[in-house]
C-alpha cells in the first residue's frame, strides 16, 4: 500500500468561513432546478404569480418569503396550510444555506450556491445524469459539507483521483492534507 500526502497551496482553498450564497434550489431526488432571481425578496408558492412556482397541491398560493439579508437567505411562512421546513424542522422563519433541505409543503427543496453548483457537476460526471442517481449524488453532496473521511473504491482502471480531488477540494477538510491510498493486488 502507497501513501501520499498533498496539500492544496493556500491560494487553492476554499473560503468556507465565507459561504457562498445561495442562487437555486434543486427538486431532492431530481436534476430540476429553481433559479432564485437576483432580487431582495422572493416569493414562493403554488401561484404562477410567485417568482419561484412549486406545483403541487400540498403547496399554497403564496407559501413562503424568501429575503436576503446581510448575506444570508431567510425564510419566512406565509402562513402557509402544510408548513414550511429547514433540515425536518417545522419553521415560521430561519435562516437557509448552501445544502439545507428547504421543505415548502411536501416538496423538499435542496439549497445550492455557484460552488455546490460546480461540485455536483462533477459528481453527476462520475455517478450518472438520470434522476434515478441524484439521490447517490445528494449523498455524495452531503459528504463533501461533511467533515467525514471519505474513501472512494473504483474498480480495476478506474480512475476516482478527479472525484476524490473535487470533494476533497470543496469540503471543509480542504485545508487538510489530501491523502490518496493505493492498492495494488488486493482483491
Amino acid at each position: 500500500m502507497t501513501r501520499k500526502t498533498e496539500t492544496a497551496p493556500e491560494s487553492e482553498r476554499p473560503a468556507w468561513a465565507d459561504p457562498e450564497p445561495v442562487i437555486g434550489f434543486r427538486v431532492a431526488g431530481s436534476s430540476r432546478e429553481l433559479a432564485l432571481p437576483p432580487v431582495a425578496v422572493v416569493h414562493i408558492g403554488a401561484s404562477h404569480d410567485c417568482d419561484v412556482v412549486v406545483d403541487s397541491p400540498h403547496v399554497s398560493a403564496l407559501h413562503a418569503i424568501l429575503e436576503r439579508v446581510n448575506g444570508r437567505l431567510r425564510v419566512r411562512d406565509a402562513g402557509s396550510k402544510n408548513g414550511t421546513y429547514i433540515d425536518g424542522k417545522r419553521v415560521t422563519e430561519g435562516d437557509v444555506s448552501d445544502g439545507s433541505i428547504l421543505i415548502i409543503g411536501t416538496t423538499p427543496l435542496v439549497a445550492f450556491s455557484a460552488r455546490s453548483a460546480r461540485v455536483r457537476r462533477q459528481l453527476q460526471w462520475w455517478l450518472g445524469y438520470g434522476d434515478e442517481q441524484q439521490s447517490r449524488v445528494d449523498d455524495a453532496l452531503r459528504l463533501v459539507a461533511s467533515d467525514a473521511h471519505v474513501v472512494i473504491v473504483s474498480p480495476k482502471g478506474g480512475e476516482p483521483d478527479k472525484l476524490a480531488r473535487a470533494i476533497h477540494e470543496a469540503s471543509p477538510r480542504a485545508h487538510g492534507p489530501f491523502v490518496k491510498l493505493e492498492h495494488r493486488g488486493i482483491g
